[in-house]
């Protein structure tokens, strides 16, 4: 479990507080990349204590606990999200068996708040069920890797692994069809395509420079651009393949230059094997991989 601790000053309370409190000590509990625990003590000796129960769905019940210098109060919600896993609204627990929606809200392509409230508990909001947590003060979206800034479509700082374009771009500008877990730009997936390609040599190097030059480093460009480029080596490969054996057909009919041009041929059908085998294996890899990095991927 990893602890991070942060001083902040003149905000709200963690989550569904009332008015402006003075400074105060926070406290942060992660489990790997959720949030499991945040605890508040305000400068006026109160506290206040958010508890994520994490599930299937990544955080699937929350628990705000309030103490007054008297007593604790308490109350339970549950996480409403869409299919992005973004969280729309939550489901608070009442007396008996009643329950009340509430906190709703919604949020265009790139996680920017379109109706109600842009600030306040809970703070869960853009791609939450991943553990993303929003800082009201700066509006930026906390990804652990990364902040990002949902009013540009871009992250605040770059890229580490410098792959692809664009450093600072997220998802590949394909924020419907992608999400970034970890605001690292899907490295993850491409150490994986680059260990697959390890033992073409040479080839397998070009052919990852050529995967990914011009995009970014997401699940769903990896699959578009592996597909594509398995495609164009099996039709490269069969055409070098075809050339070699032409001409391993021709110099079994000539004397002592037909030795030369049989070479020659098993150098062109060899390269033809290889790029036909490269390919049928970049098209099933393109299949594989997002069951492999499902987890990278928007459902």
């Amino acid at each position: 479990m990893r602890v991070e601790k942060a001083f902040t000053s003149g905000e709200e309370l963690a989550e569904g507080g009332s008015g402006p409190v003075g400074d105060r000590d926070t406290l942060y509990r992660y489990d790997g990349q959720m949030p499991i625990e945040t605890y508040v003590l305000r400068d006026d000796s109160t506290t206040n204590l958010v508890q994520n129960g994490l599930g299937a769905r990544g955080i699937d019940m929350v628990t705000y606990s309030h103490y007054n210098g008297t007593s604790t109060s308490t109350s339970v919600s549950f996480p409403l999200y869409d299919a992005h896993g973004n969280e729309v609204g939550t489901l608070a627990r009442g007396s008996g068996t009643t329950y009340t929606v509430g906190n709703l809200r919604s949020y265009d392509a790139w996680g920017g708040v379109r109706t109600g409230s842009a600030t306040g508990g809970p703070r869960a909001r853009y791609c939450a069920s991943l553990g993303h947590v929003q800082d009201d003060e700066t509006g930026l979206v906390y990804m652990r890797g990364r902040y990002y800034e949902a009013s540009s479509g871009r992250f605040v700082s770059q890229d580490r692994a410098m792959q692809g374009w664009s450093w600072f771009s997220y998802c590949a500008n394909d924020p419907v069809g992608n999400i970034d877990e970890s605001g690292r730009s899907f490295t993850e997936a491409a150490q994986w395509l680059k260990s697959l390609l390890k033992d073409y040599g040479d080839l397998g190097k070009l052919v990852f420079a050529t995967i990914l030059a011009g995009g970014g480093v997401t699940v769903g460009y990896l699959v578009k651009m592996m597909s594509a480029t398995g495609k164009a080596l099996v039709k490269d490969g069969v055409k070098w393949y075809g050339i070699g054996e032409s001409m391993l057909g021709e110099a079994e009919g000539m004397d002592e230059a037909g030795g030369g041009a049989a070479i020659v041929a098993c150098k062109y059908m060899s390269k033809g094997i290889s790029e036909i085998a490269l390919g049928y294996m970049l098209q099933i890899a393109a299949y594989m991989l997002p069951l492999l990095f499902a987890n990278e991927v928007a459902s």
